[in-house]
C-alpha cells in the first residue's frame, strides 16, 4: 500500500549541522518491501550529536496485507550524491508513537532500493507468471509487469500500452504473447524495464480471454475465424483444415474457456443460459500432437477446467443448482466415454464394396474366467434372494432375541447382489452414400460390430452390386479403433 503521511521530526542535542530528510517503508512477513513514505518536510538542519524524534508514522493498513513492520531510512551525501540509506527496522504496534534515531552516520546500511515499487492497479486483472521471475498482468490497453521476484511491486516506468483493448496474455520462453481486440503484439526480454514490443499483428483479435491457453510449442486463443498458434516461427490458423469459418462460429468462440493437457487444447463453449439449473454447452479437443486425432467434439459442458501438472491429472467442474460444484477426473474411470468419428467424403470410382472391416481392441476388461465367476456369483444371490422372499416363515429372529442396536431397524435379510459383468466393447459401424441417381448422401447400411472380422455390406437389393458416386464411413462407440477399411472383395482385407 502507498503511504501518505510523512515524518515529523524534531532534533534533540547539538554539533556540527546536517541537513536531513527521512522516510519509511512497509514491510510483511514475507520480507516484502513496499514504496517508500513521502520525505519528512522541511528538511531539517541535525548537528552531529543530536539525536531525531520520528513520529507520525502510518499504522497497518486496512485489508489483507500483512504488514508486522516499518523500515526507516535517512538522507546521507556521499561520494555518488544524496540517497536514502536504512537506519532501523521495528515493529508495528499501537504502542509505537515515535522513534528516535542516534544512528552515526558511519553506520548506516543499504540504499533504499524501493522507490518505484508501486502497487498494482486495483483494475488490474490477467496476471500471467513468466519464466523468468516476473508476472504481467493488464488494464484495458496497459501492459504491466512487476518487479523481478517482487510480485508486489508493479513499476509504472514498466508499463507499454497498446493501440486497442487487451483481451488476454500468454507466453512461450520469453516472449509474451499480447492478445487484443484487433490483434496480437509480441513482447519479448527477461529485463521488466527493457521488454521490447513488436508492432502489432493485426491478423485475429482474442474473442474470450478464458480460451487463450499457453502451451510447449506457443499460445493458442480462439479467434472470430478458428483457432490461432502463435509460438516460435509460426503465426497460423490451426482450424483451418478442419472447418471453415462459420462452422466455426458454431462453437460460440466468445464462450470458449480452455485448458491446454497432455497436448490436447481442451475446450468448451455456452449455447445457452442456465437451463433447468443447468448451464448448457458442449466441448471439443484439438489433438496438436497427433494430426491423426484431429478435431473431437464433446456432447456435454464443463464451466471451468483445471490441468494438475504434479500427478498429471486433468479436472473439469460440473455445475447445477443443485449440487453445486461436482468436480470430475478427465480419465478417472474404467468406463470410456463413447465417441463419432465420420470419415472425409471419398468417390469410390464406380467401385462396387462389398466388404468391411474394423481392426481395433474388442477385448474385455475381465476375462472369461472373470466374467464367469461374476455371473454365477449373481445367480446364486439372486436365487438366494428369491428362495428368502417365497418363504416368509424362514426369516430369522424372535422378540427379545438379539441384544440393543445389534439388528438394524427397517432392515431386511436379503444379499447384496453384485454388479454385473460388462459388456464386450462394442463399435457401430455406419456407411452412407449417394448413388449417381440420387440427390443427396444417405444411410445405406449399419452394423454394431463386435470383433476384427471381415463383414460384408448389403448395401444394395440382394444379388445386386451398388455402386456408388460419393461414400463415407462413421464409427460410434467406445472401442480404440486402430483402422477401418472398404473393399470390394475379402482378399483384399486379409492382413
Amino acid at each position: 500500500p502507498i503511504l501518505d503521511q510523512g515524518f515529523i521530526v524534531v532534533t534533540l542535542g547539538g554539533g556540527n549541522v546536517v541537513d536531513r530528510s527521512y522516510v519509511y517503508t512497509f514491510l510483511n512477513s514475507y520480507g516484502e518491501e513496499g514504496p517508500p513514505s513521502p520525505p519528512s518536510k522541511p528538511t531539517v538542519p541535525v548537528e552531529t550529536g543530536q539525536s531525531v524524534d520520528l513520529t507520525s508514522m502510518d499504522q497497518t493498513p486496512v485489508g489483507d496485507y500483512d504488514i508486522s513492520k516499518w523500515r526507516i531510512y535517512r538522507v546521507a551525501t556521499g561520494t555518488q550524491g544524496a540517497a536514502f540509506l536504512f537506519v532501523d527496522e521495528i515493529t508495528i504496534n499501537a504502542s509505537t508513537v515515535q522513534y528516535n534515531d542516534s544512528v552515526d552516520e558511519i553506520a548506516l546500511g543499504e540504499t533504499l532500493k524501493t522507490t518505484e515499487f508501486d502497487p498494482p492497479p486495483t483494475d488490474m486483472i490477467g496476471l500471467t507468471p513468466l519464466p523468468f521471475g516476473v508476472f504481467a498482468g493488464f488494464r484495458q490497453n496497459e501492459l504491466l509487469f512487476s518487479e523481478v521476484f517482487q510480485p508486489h511491486a508493479w513499476p509504472t516506468a514498466y508499463r507499454l500500452t497498446t493501440a486497442f483493448p487487451i483481451v488476454g496474455l500468454g507466453h512461450y520462453g520469453i516472449t509474451v504473447v499480447v492478445t487484443t481486440t484487433g490483434g496480437f503484439y509480441l513482447v519479448t526480454g527477461i529485463d521488466p524495464a527493457a521488454m521490447a514490443m513488436s508492432d502489432l499483428v493485426q491478423s485475429q483479435a482474442c474473442t474470450s480471454k478464458r480460451g487463450l491457453v499457453s502451451t510447449e510449442g506457443g499460445v493458442i486463443y480462439p479467434s472470430p475465424d478458428g483457432a490461432v498458434l502463435v509460438g516460435p516461427g509460426v503465426q497460423r490458423l490451426i482450424t483451418k483444415d478442419l472447418m471453415n469459418r462459420t462452422e466455426w462460429q458454431e462453437l460460440k468462440p466468445t464462450t470458449i474457456h480452455a485448458e491446454f493437457h497432455d497436448g490436447r487444447y481442451m475446450a468448451f463453449y455456452s449455447t445457452a443460459p442456465l437451463l433447468n439449473g443447468e448451464f448448457v454447452g458442449k466441448g471439443f479437443i484439438l489433438d496438436m500432437r497427433d494430426p491423426q486425432f484431429g478435431f473431437k467434439q464433446l456432447d456435454f459442458y464443463r464451466y471451468a477446467l483445471y490441468s494438475e501438472p504434479e500427478e498429471d491429472r486433468f479436472y473439469l467442474v460440473r455445475f447445477t443448482l443443485s449440487d453445486l460444484n461436482d468436480i470430475e477426473q478427465w480419465e478417472g474411470k474404467a468406463s470410456k466415454l463413447s465417441y463419432k468419428w465420420v470419415s472425409r467424403i471419398f468417390s469410390p470410382g464406380n467401385r462396387p464394396f462389398t466388404v468391411a472391416k474394423v481392426v481395433g481392441n474388442f477385448s474385455s476388461v475381465l476375462s472369461q474366467a472373470e466374467i464367469d465367476a461374476i455371473v454365477a456369483q449373481r445367480t446364486q444371490q439372486i436365487a438366494d434372494n428369491n428362495a428368502l422372499l417365497t418363504n416368509l416363515d424362514a426369516l430369522p429372529g424372535t422378540i427379545n432375541s438379539n441384544e440393543i442396536n445389534g439388528v438394524e431397524i427397517n432392515g431386511d435379510g436379503l444379499e447384496t447382489v453384485i454388479a454385473a459383468a460388462p459388456a464386450n466393447p462394442t463399435v457401430v459401424f455406419t456407411l452412407r452414400g449417394q448413388r449417381v441417381d440420387e440427390e443427396s448422401m444417405s444411410e445405406k447400411f449399419m452394423k454394431t460390430v463386435t470383433d476384427d472380422k471381415i463383414f460384408r455390406i448389403n448395401s444394395g437389393a440382394p444379388g445386386k452390386l451398388e455402386r456408388y458416386k460419393e461414400l463415407e464411413i462413421e464409427l460410434s462407440g467406445t472401442v480404440d479403433v486402430e483402422w477401418v477399411g472398404i473393399a470390394e472383395t475379402v482378399s483384399e482385407l486379409r492382413d
